[in-house]
């Protein structure tokens, strides 16, 4: 009886996990196709929907002279930050995401901060920052002329910055002075949920093959 039971019990997981990966992969496509389908709006267009995030904008502005690092960023093999930069518009101040840095060998030494100056027309993609799991505070920390922070959430660095912060963060589409722009809408593309499906799949089929040869054997036995 015990065999059945953690058989049928494992067979429902992997045939749920299978289905659950599918369905995201679904979810995932739907929210890309709509992003493709969406024109590029002003800020004050963007501000204005019901769901901000994702949105292609055009932002006219001037930059401010202050950092922030966005810390534990990878891009390929290489460790670093996220550059940002606040960026004054007539909607308000949000902070922008320039792009990667790779992050010199000790943790108190800094890359060089290539800051953007003047006035610039941006073309990105809005993102509504979400605070996720974290180690600890996400407190902003003073170091070297700039702000280093776990999440850039813009409720958390506008006390440290001494700005008010619009609730977004702006996506470049194109990098400059060094920096590599590598936002992704989606952490995980569809594809990969579908191979994650197949292989969940494959795991229910192979319990069921083995339960197969065991329960044959188990009858054969005297």
């Amino acid at each position: 009886m015990v065999p059945w039971l953690i058989t049928m019990a494992l067979l429902g997981l992997f045939c749920k996990l299978a289905w659950w990966q599918w369905q995201r992969a679904g979810e995932k496509e739907a929210r890309l196709a709509l992003m493709v389908s969406r024109p590029q709006l002003s800020l004050a267009e963007a501000l204005n929907q019901a769901e901000p995030n994702d949105w292609p904008v055009r932002v006219r502005g001037r930059w401010l002279p202050q950092a922030v690092l966005w810390d534990n960023r990878t891009l390929g093999a290489k460790v670093g930050y996220d550059l940002l930069q606040p960026f004054e518009t007539d909607e308000g101040t949000l902070l922008v995401d320039r792009g990667f840095l790779a992050a010199p060998e000790h943790r108190d030494q800094l890359p060089t901060l290539p800051l953007a100056s003047g006035e610039a027309l941006l073309l990105g993609h809005l993102r509504l920052p979400e605070r996720g799991l974290l180690l600890g505070a996400n407190s902003p920390e003073a170091i070297k002329g700039a702000w280093r922070i776990q999440e850039p959430l813009p409720a958390d660095l506008a006390p440290a910055l001494k700005l008010k912060l619009l609730p977004v963060v702006l996506n470049l589409g194109q990098g400059a002075d060094g920096l590599v722009p590598h936002w992704a809408p989606v952490v995980m593309p569809p594809e990969k949920h579908r191979a994650y499906a197949v292989q969940w799949a494959l795991m229910a089929l192979a319990l069921v093959v083995v339960f197969g040869f065991w329960l044959r054997k188990q009858r054969r036995a005297p």
